[in-house]
């Protein structure tokens, strides 16, 4: 386990989407207020597509 394979990301209202905060910046950049939410994430993501033929594989999503 990498510390650059991880970060914190805001989430918006539906925690569905959000930003990754910039690693060099201070929170202060970010003007957050109550309520925000941030989480510690593992940046890549396994993806697993299925294609039309049946046959399924993984892949790395950022």
């Amino acid at each position: 386990m990498f510390t650059k394979d991880y970060g914190l990301f805001l989430t918006d209202e539906d925690n569905k989407t959000g930003v990754w905060l910039e690693p060099a910046r201070n929170l202060e950049y970010y003007l957050l207020r109550n309520g925000d939410t941030i989480e510690y994430r593992k940046k890549l993501r396994t993806l697993r597509v299925k294609m039309l033929d049946g046959k399924s594989f993984s892949l790395y999503n950022k």
